[in-house]
């Protein structure tokens, strides 16, 4: 019996001895496949978990996205140095003023004599230059507050020379006779007009305008050389447009000439409106 036991447990070692050394041949093996493949050495049990893991389906995020939320805009803060981002606004451009209308005028008579004189008659001591000095100064203020560039000129005025102006008028007061039918007024540009079109056009404003704010009839058979070839109409630079009238006759029109003159400033702005265009 010894000796059958011995045996068995012989036979037992060797079988053990055989299945460690084909397990470690089994194991070199692999190692080796492994090496061969470039993948690092590992147990069986570790590879095929690896191998499990690769080929696994990775799994769906169903979670959403985060959504982030802008916050507004920080305001500056009183003590910050940083400048905030401008924001371009659309600034209109000025419309340009335009320029106002430089007119000028002759006081008749102003500067040098009393031109016509109303003597021996109900009106004595009446003077033409007085009228024009009053219808002059009610003409300035009324242009002066329509927006106009006025200057007042005496009669013999050295800025005359060579003025250029967009308007010269020249006013003036008829003589004082008491004779039927002295009486409306007239006006004229010079003979010898170097824009003959644009003066015509000046005195047909005047010719609208004038007798419709005063009442005046017009009196062409009154017009003389002394207004056709008035000393200011050769004196003034060739293109500004320049014309003479005769606000009335002294005697006949008093009434308008000395109680109505807002009447005559009127009809007088009335028509350097027409002429400008300015009605």
């Amino acid at each position: 019996m010894s000796y059958s036991t011995d045996g068995a447990a012989s036979a037992r070692r060797q079988w053990l001895d055989r299945l460690a050394v084909a397990a470690v041949a089994a194991m070199v093996m692999l190692i080796a496949w492994a090496g061969l493949n470039g993948a690092p050495a590992a147990p069986p049990a570790m590879m095929i978990a690896a191998l499990s893991t690769a080929t696994a389906t990775p799994p769906i995020d169903t979670s959403l996205p985060e959504i982030i939320v802008p916050t507004a805009r920080p305001s500056a803060s009183p003590t910050s140095t940083a400048s905030p981002t401008p924001f371009v606004t659309s600034t209109p451009l000025a419309t340009p003023t335009p320029t106002a209308p430089n007119v000028a005028f002759i006081v008749g008579h102003r500067g040098n004599d009393s031109g016509a004189i109303c003597e021996n008659n109900q009106y004595d001591g009446l003077y033409e230059v007085t009228v024009t000095s009053d219808v002059a100064a009610r003409l300035e203020a009324t242009l002066l507050e329509a927006g106009y560039a006025v200057t007042l000129l005496d009669e013999f005025d050295p800025r005359l020379d060579g003025l250029t102006a967009d308007m010269l008028l020249s006013l003036h007061v008829d003589s004082c006779v008491d004779w039927k039918g002295a009486t409306g007024y007239k006006a004229s540009r010079s003979s010898d007009s170097s824009i003959p079109e644009i003066e015509d056009r000046l005195i047909a404003c005047i010719d609208e305008h004038y007798p419709a704010a005063t009442g005046l009839g017009y009196h062409p058979t009154s017009i003389t050389q002394h207004m056709t070839d008035y000393h200011a109409f050769r004196q003034v630079a060739p293109d500004t447009p320049a014309a003479i009238i005769e606000l009335g006759f002294l005697y006949n029109d008093h009434e308008l000439l000395t109680a109505r003159q807002a009447d005559i400033v009127e009809g007088l702005r009335r028509s350097v409106d027409c002429f400008f265009g300015r009605e």
